[in-house]
């Protein structure tokens, strides 16, 4: 049996399991329909820094790093990102004023997503993909030249720290691509970052994407104590009985043989 995983299942460490994985050879109705979707064309993804914490900020603001690797690992927003949807908006709304609107992810406005959110040191990146829907904006500003950037928009308890406010008890409603962003560095800063890929849908995904740690990957795809995966390339295993190392000594002899 072939199984699908992330490219670090094969470091036996931690690895994304993807059940059910559909690849375009296995649905000939996506294959004959290949130029149907989004017209032939591809998403661009792109790497980007979020916000360097804890700031300041452009407005004063400072975010703790300990809140907002909290907000990032909510349960709301970790759901969001293995379905993905947690979408971005163009611009901020208007009026922070308007509670209701601040909170609302206008299905209307939505111009890409988030398809996966780390930090690095005490800053927190994120992988951007583009969204087809409602005139595939952000898709048309990078063909056009447009460096995107991008900010935060949050609620939570703010505390007076000098001329600055730090913000605790974080809740990230969402990240919006904006024309000029809170921190100065939050754009991306090289074309080179744009990689043009297919749009999921013809590669194929799975909502199952618990990251699970080896022994738990291992008794989830039914893998024995003697049996292994084998990395067959484009991000498919196959099992194998696994070696002991008298076999092992064994192969190599004969491979070293052969020259």
């Amino acid at each position: 049996m072939i199984y699908t995983a992330n490219k670090n299942i094969d470091k036996y460490d931690i690895g994304t399991l993807y059940a059910g994985y559909l690849t375009v050879g296995e649905n000939a109705e996506i294959t004959n329909r290949r130029e149907d979707i989004m017209g032939g064309r591809k998403v661009i993804t792109f790497d980007v820094e979020i916000i360097t914490l804890p700031g300041p900020t452009r407005n004063g603001m400072l975010y703790p790093l300990e809140e907002m690797k909290k907000a990032v690992n909510s349960e709301r927003i970790q759901d969001m990102l293995k379905r993905g949807s947690f979408y971005g908006e163009g611009e901020h709304p208007l009026n922070p004023e308007n509670f209701q609107r601040w909170v609302y992810n206008d299905v209307s406005n939505r111009r890409f997503k988030w398809t996966k959110i780390w930090f690095e040191g005490n800053v927190m990146k994120g992988t951007v993909q583009t969204f087809s829907g409602n005139g595939n904006l952000l898709y048309e500003a990078i063909v056009c030249g447009e460096l995107p950037a991008f900010s935060i928009r949050v609620i939570g308890a703010p505390t007076k720290k000098g001329k600055y406010t730090e913000l605790h008890d974080i809740t990230i409603i969402s990240i919006d691509w904006v024309g000029y962003p809170g921190n100065p560095t939050s754009y991306v800063h090289n074309s080179d970052e744009f990689k043009f890929v297919e749009p999921p849908i013809v590669e194929g995904f799975s909502r199952d994407t618990r990251i699970v740690t080896r022994s738990e990957s291992f008794d989830e795809l039914g893998i024995k104590e003697n049996e292994s995966l084998v990395a067959l390339g484009k991000g498919f295993y196959k099992k194998v009985e696994r070696l002991d190392k008298d076999q092992l000594n064994k192969l190599k002899t004969i491979r070293h043989n052969a020259f």
